[in-house]
């Protein structure tokens, strides 16, 4: 991994999350799991999302309730918490999480406990404290509609691809410097996360007699 990544391709990577979903949704599937660890990186940059073991069909306007992703999805969008019906703003819910990700190498929803952590996610408090000083106001906009908590609001994946900041136009005549950030942080929250996932692997894996 090299040393630094800029907010430039954060946003390179974000155009090509959004075209994979945008080509899915307008087929009518919902990947329904985009996270950073279904997504693989060529040597080229070129992006790849895998993974659709949890991918679904839909029909526009027709409410579709997954009751397994309450359990299948490690940060889940508010519609899933509360039981109800998932869509194609479902998936872009899940890109806002991976550009947060990307943008502060932390969750947007931070909390020790799991319970606050879903509290969070239902008021749409997005810890925006968590992430790397100096970001442009078209990617904390972009956080900011793709993170709401109100699925109805949100972006659709080709409303996403129109915005200013995604096709790369400054917002104002004066272009700022570009700002890298360190992936020492962001490795550190790789492990932690893959830490956490093998601990709850080996819990599941213990027998439990009565």
């Amino acid at each position: 991994m090299q040393d630094s990544y800029s907010e430039l391709e954060v946003r390179e990577f974000l155009q090509q999350i959004l075209s994979a979903a945008e080509y899915l949704h307008c087929r009518r599937v919902l990947h329904l799991d985009l996270k950073p660890d279904n997504m693989l990186v060529t040597e080229c940059s070129l992006l790849k999302v895998v993974d659709f073991g949890s991918a679904q069909m839909f029909t526009p306007g027709v409410t579709l309730v997954v009751e397994r992703l309450r359990d299948l999805t490690e940060n889940k969008a508010p519609e899933i918490l509360e039981g109800q019906g998932v869509g194609p703003e479902t998936d872009v819910w899940s890109i806002g999480g991976v550009a947060f990700t990307m943008l502060s190498a932390d969750n947007p929803f931070y909390s020790d406990m799991h319970c606050e952590r879903d509290r969070n996610i239902r008021k749409g408090k997005i810890q925006f404290g968590r992430c790397y000083p100096g970001l442009s106001e078209g990617a904390l906009h972009f956080v900011k509609q793709t993170l709401n908590h109100k699925p109805w609001v949100r972006p659709s994946a080709a409303e996403c691809l129109r915005l200013p900041w995604i096709q790369g136009v400054p917002a104002s005549k004066h272009r700022h410097s570009v700002v890298y950030f360190s992936t020492d942080k962001l490795q550190g929250y790789v492990q932690e996360r893959e830490r956490k996932r093998a601990h709850l692997c080996t819990k599941l894996e213990v027998p439990v007699f009565s």
